[in-house]
């Protein structure tokens, strides 16, 4: 049988160099040999640009590859949408310019893949941190409220929270680029955004086996940090509730969704009316419509009454003090 080809797009911003190489190591050792490499560098800078080009250069012998510049910086949504555009084979894997792969992550991505017939299919990873030493062997164990989805009828769970890690997401080329233009990194990162494509074309899949080594470190544009930019409950709502509310708009605006998409929407969006009702007037009748959702979310509902509540200088604190972990 034919392999089908793969395209790896790698999006690169001033990258550490011994974090690239063991990056494009574990690309030039992959089980699976159908494949490319596509990188984009986001530096903006010509130095930037030349020093990328050298370090590719000196690592990959076996793969092909092909480096495009932006001139100036436009983060990883778009470095990642040109890549995805520009991209050749029938799947696209995307990668981190600071993790390491396991050496048969694409060639197991394929075939379950192929074997469901899946529009994506993606894994678990292990966390390390700047000098390789393993933290945690699943990303469940950093994120308690982590639960990786599978199956036919993923969008209800998807709109709500992400579960797809894209260093470690394999989806077909079609897909993908029918989901670009992608939207702005504020509004979806490129990961969620497709897995929120992916899940009205088709069943996603999952391994549990971790096959990527994800890194973490202090210049991570999302790591494990779970509360960015929230420092006060203006902050948050603006984050977390108000921000939610666009991003549901946005979906209707550029998804394709059946009856049942949009139901599973307007479920959501009013339940989160009503966390955004509390959070305007935390009064009892509010509080008893918020009530009505804790089935639903347990945990979030139970978490948002108590710093709504609470005098505002002390939700305050519980923000600033979560957000510096």
């Amino acid at each position: 049988m034919i392999q089908p080809k793969v395209s790896i797009v790698l999006a690169t911003y001033k990258p550490n160099a011994e974090y690239l190489y063991k990056q494009l190591n574990s690309i030039e050792n992959q089980t699976y040999k159908n494949i490319e490499l596509l990188i984009c560098d986001d530096s903006g800078s010509t130095e930037e640009n030349f020093r990328v080009s050298k370090i590719v250069e000196s690592c990959m012998n076996k793969v092909s590859y092909k480096i495009f510049y932006n001139e100036v910086n436009k983060g990883s949504n778009k470095s990642f949408e040109r890549l995805t555009i520009e991209s050749t084979g029938d799947l696209i894997s995307y990668c981190d310019q600071d993790d390491i792969w396991e050496i048969d992550k694409i060639e197991r991505l394929v075939k379950v893949l192929i074997k469901n017939d899946s529009s994506l299919v993606y894994s678990d990873l292990a966390i390390i941190n700047s000098i390789d030493v393993k933290l945690k062997s699943s990303f469940k164990k950093m994120n308690f409220r982590l639960k990786h989805v599978e199956g036919v009828d993923c969008f209800f769970r998807l709109i709500r929270r992400n579960s797809v890690t894209g260093c470690t997401m394999l989806i077909k080329s079609e897909i993908a680029k029918n989901a670009c233009p992608f939207p702005n990194q504020r509004v979806y990162p490129h990961d969620h955004w497709l897995s929120i494509s992916s899940s009205v074309k088709g069943s996603i899949s999952y391994i549990k086996k971790p096959l990527v080594k994800y890194r973490i470190h202090g210049s991570n544009q999302i790591g494990n940090k779970r509360f960015i930019n929230i420092g006060n409950l203006e902050e948050y709502y603006k984050e977390r509730i108000f921000r939610q509310l666009e991003r549901y708009n946005f979906i209707e605006e550029n998804v394709k969704l059946n009856q049942k998409n949009r139901l599973d929407i307007n479920k959501e969006r009013t339940m989160v009316m009503s966390r955004s009702d509390f959070f305007q007037k935390p009064n009892i009748p509010n509080l008893f419509k918020l009530l009505k959702y804790i089935k639903y979310d347990f945990i979030l509902i139970t978490f948002e009454i108590i710093i709504f509540v609470v005098p505002r200088e002390f939700g305050r604190r519980i923000l600033k003090s979560l957000s510096k972990h």
